[in-house]
């Protein structure tokens, strides 16, 4: 079954394909299904994404199922394809990539592939084509190159016990040439607040065993203020919440009707007829001024010289 699918890898083929076969981009949930848009799909996809390697470096074989794990490098040329679809060309142009992908492929009782299913690690391959910047260099992503390693260290010492871990100082080095932190120092944090499980593990302060002993007892608010409830009802709401619309229909009480004393505007007094008093016009005549006109108001003749 290896030799079958390692031989589909090299050249995709329709024979070696199930009539029900399928191929699940799990990481980026893409599916093409059915041997001839397999097939079409792989021909398509050798003009967008080149293969720059392909090595099979495990290979779990079961019953009907097997799988690998692949060093792979890719060539994104025009777009990203399964891998990273919708993505812009600007971040994909002529940008290789390495990462592992691990392929979990089942067979048919015929021994022709049945389902293929490839899964990788997607944080990594954003880093890599730098969607995840420099900010994101503090994020818990490892490189894929590191990955691989681990992996290949991993095979080379199954069976033998568990791979060997790289030491402090490598680890302190190679956080340091590639930090960015400005305190260049791998165990130094800008963090200002921790996660909540350390600040709940944090001991509680030391309290001095003659610390209490001269301070008078501690008491509540209601000790002081002097209003604690005398009854079990008292401490309950004395009115409910106003409700929204609530007196709309509001009526006062028709119980005393008509023995309610109205109170009539007072009338105020109409004023009564004024008394106009028409002057003399004789009795003023004295203020008149003389115009002239009259005989007698002529100057007397003076002296004759």
């Amino acid at each position: 079954m290896a030799a079958t699918y390692k031989q589909f890898l090299a050249a995709p083929s329709s024979s070696l394909l199930a009539d029900t076969a399928a191929l699940h981009y799990v990481t980026t949930t893409t599916t093409f299904s059915g041997p001839t848009e397999i097939i079409k799909h792989l021909n398509a996809l050798q003009k967008q994404v080149a293969k720059k390697k392909e090595e099979v470096f495990n290979i779990v074989d079961g019953q009907n199922v097997i799988v690998l794990e692949v060093d792979t490098g890719l060539g994104f040329q025009t777009g990203g394809g399964p891998y990273l679809p919708g993505l812009d060309d600007n971040f994909l142009s002529a940008r290789d990539v390495y990462l592992p992908i691990t392929h979990f492929v089942t067979f048919d009782e015929a021994g022709k592939i049945l389902q293929i299913r490839l899964q990788w690690d997607q944080g990594s391959l954003l880093k890599q084509v730098e969607v995840i910047g420099k900010s994101g260099r503090n994020w818990p992503i490892r490189d894929s190159r590191e990955q691989i390693a681990f992996i290949q260290s991993c095979i080379r010492t199954a069976g033998t016990g568990a791979p060997v871990a790289p030491s402090h100082n490598e680890t302190v080095a190679r956080n340091r040439t590639n930090s960015t932190n400005a305190l260049r120092d791998p165990h130094a944090s800008l963090r200002l607040f921790g996660p909540r499980d350390e600040i709940e593990a944090e001991p509680a302060s030391v309290v001095s065993p003659y610390a209490g002993t001269s301070r008078p007892r501690q008491r509540s608010f209601t000790e002081i203020l002097g209003d604690e409830p005398t009854s079990p009802s008292s401490g309950r709401r004395n009115m409910s919440p106003s409700k929204r619309g609530q007196g709309k229909n509001f009526q006062p009480s028709r119980i005393f009707d008509g023995q309610e004393h109205v109170e009539q505007p007072e009338e105020q007094p109409q004023p009564k007829n004024k008394r106009y008093i028409r002057p003399n016009p004789k009795k003023f005549s004295h203020f008149d001024f003389a115009d002239g006109s009259d005989p007698q108001d002529a100057p007397p003749a003076g002296p004759i010289l």
